[in-house]
């Protein structure tokens, strides 16, 4: 949730910070092979009822844990490819920097699950959108 956030953040700041020729960008990256979702390195408190396994963010946790080790990612080639991006060379040349940066294989799949869930909203209430106009 919070990388959506920090998404539709970043959206904003562009439009608003473009008259004074600053960038915003953000990078959403797929999973790269680290250490970050390894149970072992994470310093963890005691985790509370309310995230115990039967949660979603439990199950959730569960579920990034059995990833580890298995990511797709090379975390060298994603840091290339976004200073690349960044500063215009290499896969970024002649090209304008883009509001997001979506390193990885499986980045762009979480992304295209939105686009279609967000068409599937608009179609599903179309009637209600088209209802509320001025009839004269």
């Amino acid at each position: 949730m919070t990388k959506a956030c920090m998404s539709l953040l970043v959206e904003s700041l562009r439009v608003e910070l473009a008259p004074f020729d600053i960038i915003a960008t953000v990078v959403e990256p797929g999973y790269f092979r680290t250490n970050f979702l390894n149970p072992d390195v994470r310093v963890m408190t005691p985790i509370i009822d309310a995230y115990d396994e039967n949660t979603p963010t439990g199950q959730m946790r569960k579920a990034l844990e059995k990833m580890d080790g298995n990511q797709l990612g090379d975390v060298k080639k994603g840091c290339a490819v976004i200073v690349d991006v960044l500063t215009h060379s290499g896969v970024g040349e002649g090209r304008q920097v883009p509001v997001r940066i979506c390193p990885g294989s499986d980045s762009d799949v979480f992304i295209w699950a939105k686009c279609d869930d967000t068409v599937k909203l608009l179609d599903e209430w179309k009637e209600m959108t088209l209802s509320t106009d001025h009839t004269d």
